[in-house]
């Protein structure tokens, strides 16, 4: 009982978790479902913190999840067994009553799902689409380091040419001294989750390995986007008998610069690429 208070307390501790669970509660759809992309522009967050979000709601029994083709629909759980799930849900449905914020979110809600184009869920643009973004996996098996510095490049210098996204295999939480030295060159990751693919809660176009772990054990996503390696030196492995931070740093700053100027040839390079591999170490890797 007790743990599951303490789950449910910590669910809604978030105010963008409770945002996202209002406008999952009575959704102005027939199916009482809301799509991920429709809380995505509700909210105004990248895809993957608003499924890290609902991944947590989900988590502590507030919602059920449901993947139809490529895309996740979320509902309110219909029946919670535990009593403080039942009070918490009928908490939220009073805050929508008269929170100035919810009721703003209950009306844009209504407007996003009611004047939604049939299937916008499922007819994204293909990359090669005249004005369409290709949206690309940055995928790794800790999702803590190589592939966060990939994604923060890519939205920091590609913004208009790719909708970038990061993952892991298996996520290990944010490697500290990635957060620094990504820092250092005025991007700021510290507020990034590790989380796996299917986290994310949307199709990709693309899927960018930059590890020889996550190459070889690549799960199968959803609609089987193609998927390219392009490997980098791993800065933990490479640091782990330096003697002190600032020669740690070196290399977690090398593999940076690297996988920046990476970044800088995309798209183009992966239009005309089938398979890039950059020249790295036969040393285990972690990122």
């Amino acid at each position: 009982m007790l743990d599951s208070l303490t789950q449910t307390a910590s669910a809604l501790s978030d105010p963008t978790r409770l945002r996202l669970l209002a406008a999952v509660i009575d959704a102005p759809s027939a199916t009482g479902e809301v799509c991920v992309c429709d809380l995505t522009d509700l909210v105004d967050l990248a895809p993957s913190t608003v499924s890290k979000h609902l991944s947590i709601l989900r988590d502590a029994g507030l919602i059920e999840g449901r993947k139809d083709g490529r895309w996740m629909h979320y509902r309110a759980n219909r029946n919670p067994e535990a009593r403080a799930l039942r009070d918490a849900l009928d908490w939220v449905r009073l805050a929508k009553a008269t929170d100035k914020q919810l009721l703003a979110d209950a009306t844009r809600i209504r407007t996003i799902v009611c004047t939604a184009e049939p299937g916008r869920c499922c007819t994204t643009a293909a990359p090669d689409a005249k004005g369409a973004r290709p949206r690309v996996l940055f995928l790794c098996t800790g999702n803590s380091c190589r592939s966060q510095m990939a994604e923060g490049w890519a939205r920091r210098l590609k913004p208009d040419l790719i909708d970038a996204h990061s993952a892991g295999t298996t996520p290990q939480g944010l490697n500290p001294l990635a957060v620094k030295v990504m820092r250092e060159v005025g991007i700021d990751i510290s507020r990034a989750t590790s989380k796996r693919p299917e986290d994310i809660g949307v199709p990709f176009d693309l899927v960018i390995t930059v590890c020889d772990s996550a190459r070889e054990s690549c799960p199968i996503l959803p609609g089987a986007p193609r998927t390219i390696h392009v490997g980098f030196d791993d800065p933990p492995h490479l640091a782990r008998n330096a003697a002190s931070e600032d020669e740690a740093l070196t290399h977690y700053r090398r593999i940076r610069d690297e996988i920046r100027a990476f970044v800088q040839t995309l798209p183009e390079s992966i239009q005309t690429t089938q398979e890039h591999t950059h020249a790295q170490s036969n040393t285990p890797v972690r990122s």
